[in-house]
């Protein structure tokens, strides 16, 4: 027989004891609710004796392992997190830069990279375009003052106008 079943045949067995226990001493008026507290606390124990059973310790093994895979599922939303946000300071910082070039009146390209710290900042940056030497001295000092990024890290590559 399965476990709910045999629980359930306790507790029908149970309260057919109890219900015939107390009518028995229905009559007698001092014995009587002495017989009845008997018979709810038997029938309370009856009913929680199942849980007196369980072996918690396979739950505190199940919750380890689920505080576990909570860890790494917090872990891979960081790094999805700082990959999206290193994604979003690459594309503004490019961004930034193209449109002071614009100002300027250059036509460049900006492929930034990106320092490996938290949070990610702007470290090198390679401007692919044809530009004049004063439009190179104005957007290279820009790029050092407004971005942190100095002119070592910059890499200036001409093309054909």
């Amino acid at each position: 027989m399965n476990g709910i079943a045999s629980y359930i045949l306790m507790v029908v067995a149970s309260a057919a004891i109890c219900g015939g226990v107390r009518t028995l001493f229905r009559n007698k008026d001092g014995i009587y609710t002495l017989i009845q507290s008997i018979c709810g606390i038997y029938m309370a124990f009856v009913l929680i004796s199942p849980l007196m059973e369980i072996d918690f310790s396979d739950y505190t093994d199940y919750f380890y392992d689920f505080m576990e895979e909570a860890q790494v599922a917090a872990g891979e939303g960081e790094a999805m997190a700082q990959k999206e946000l290193s994604m979003r300071i690459k594309e503004e910082t490019e961004a930034y830069i193209l449109d002071k070039a614009v100002s300027l009146g250059a036509d460049v390209s900006a492929e930034v990279t990106l320092s490996g710290s938290i949070p990610p900042t702007p470290s090198k940056i390679i401007i692919k375009g044809a530009v004049s030497p004063y439009v190179k001295t104005v957007l290279s000092r820009y790029i050092k003052e407004q971005l942190g990024i100095p002119e070592e890290a910059q890499m200036w590559i001409q093309s054909a106008a």
